[in-house]
């Protein structure tokens, strides 16, 4: 009994922390769209695209994890595992969002042809 106690509670603190690393990647993602969106306030066409855009991986987000694990029953299914679970793919996946999104921040080098709707980077 003692050891699944234990056990329980390493599960619940190793949730915890990955749920931690998830909600401070998001935080940082939701500061670079809202850093993105301020940048770009003189280009509307561009502001509404993006915010479709954002809009698109939330649901993209949310229906890879669903069809990750598509158990309505997901503790059952998955085990006590599954919120940690959870938690390392919305990480996975919010970073790689994150990294998409900083390309409007960081700019795009002079001479890319593809650039589109990012700003050169300023010259140093």
């Amino acid at each position: 009994m003692k050891k699944i106690v234990i056990l329980v509670a390493l599960l619940l603190i190793d949730f915890s922390l990955h749920a931690q690393d998830f909600k401070s990647a998001d935080a940082e993602m939701n500061q670079i769209y809202q850093q993105v969106l301020k940048k770009y306030n003189d280009n509307p066409q561009f502001i509404e695209k993006f915010k479709t855009s954002q809009r698109a991986w939330l649901k993209f987000r949310d229906a890879q994890l669903e069809a990750m694990y598509p158990s309505p029953d997901k503790q059952k299914a998955y085990g006590s595992a599954y919120p940690t679970c959870e938690a390392d793919m919305l990480l996975e996946l919010t970073g790689a969002r994150t990294k998409q999104l900083r390309v409007w921040l960081d700019g795009i080098e002079e001479g890319d042809v593809c650039a589109g709707s990012v700003k050169r980077r300023e010259s140093k």
